[in-house]
């Protein structure tokens, strides 16, 4: 390679270098919004989730302290 060369690959590597620390503020902004959008599904989803195995907890001791009408004494 001469030095041509070398000097090209530089400016090059430095132009991405620039685009790169360009891109990192934009990435950051970009990545806090998710964390707070997901952060806040997450905690939806985990109510729904305590909601729903409540509800079934409920059902579940309903369904086995019902107690049947049919009370036949055998002879």
């Amino acid at each position: 390679m001469s030095v041509d060369g070398v000097s090209s690959s530089v400016r090059e590597m430095l132009l991405q270098l620039s685009w790169s620390r360009q891109q990192y503020h934009a990435d950051y902004h970009v990545a806090s919004s998710n964390h707070a959008s997901v952060q806040l599904w997450s905690l939806v989803l985990c109510a729904a989730i305590v909601s729903t195995s409540a509800a079934q907890v409920a059902v579940l001791r309903r369904l086995f302290n019902h107690q049947h009408i049919n009370t036949k004494q055998r002879p």
